[in-house]
């Protein structure tokens, strides 16, 4: 179902069990939404948000879609996603993101198969904690705009290789996949299961400490010497 450009207010349940529904796209303007808009809608595979969708809240997001495989956001540069959204959906594998400021706590954490993520745009700011926590994450870019990563906000992706940082960030920065803080002494986190061979970098490294943030290097956090 493609909503088109009109505006568009969904009541309770409005597509409530239809079982044969396996695409959606929000490219309306949505001004109200009820609760399980798309609930018992199983065969979900492909769900696009467009810029018309200001907050993605639990109501809209079809919670029985267990097929749900990719997940396009594009947000209108303002657009919060709710915390904890798309946790546990371990058929999710591809997530399209932009225009989004704000990635909720625990909001993709559990999502085992989730091995593709492309954050695009110049809008996010803040990754929440455990936001992909125990996710399928192979590589991971964080885009320049991005002021905040939450604890644990990768803890646990046994698969994760490597982490960078888009050019012209003021917060992180990235050497060999390895993800550091520019600003203040606390240490950010990312994943304990780091495959990169951590005494290269060492002469970059002024304290271990015992995981403030999360756990990175086998378990020790590392900060940049100012």
């Amino acid at each position: 179902v493609d909503f088109g450009k009109g505006a568009y207010s969904l009541g309770d349940a409005a597509f409530y069990g239809c079982k044969a529904l396996k695409s959606v796209a929000l490219t309306c303007t949505l001004t109200s939404y009820g609760t399980s808009v798309f609930g018992g809608c199983e065969a979900i595979t492909d769900f696009y948000v467009g810029p018309g969708v200001a907050t993605l809240g639990s109501g809209i997001v079809p919670v029985s879609a267990n097929r749900l495989g990719n997940l396009t956001v594009e947000g209108n540069g303002n657009t919060a996603m709710a915390a904890s959204l798309f946790a546990n959906r371990t058929s999710l594998t591809n997530v399209v993101i932009s225009g989004v400021t704000d990635l909720g706590d625990g909001l993709f954490s559990g999502c085992s198969r989730l091995a593709n993520l492309n954050l695009k745009g110049d809008s996010l700011v803040r990754i929440g904690n455990r936001a992909f926590a125990s996710s399928g994450l192979k590589t991971v870019t964080v885009p320049a705009s991005v002021e905040s990563i939450g604890t644990d906000a990768f803890a646990s992706c046994g698969s994760l290789e490597r982490i960078d940082v888009a050019e012209g960030s003021t917060a992180y920065a990235s050497e060999g996949g390895v993800l550091f803080f520019l600003k203040g002494i606390h240490v950010h986190a990312f994943f304990d299961e780091f495959r990169a061979d951590f005494v290269q970098y060492a002469q970059r490294i002024q304290v271990i400490g015992d995981g403030a943030a999360g756990q990175v290097f086998g378990g020790k956090v590392g900060r940049e010497a100012p």
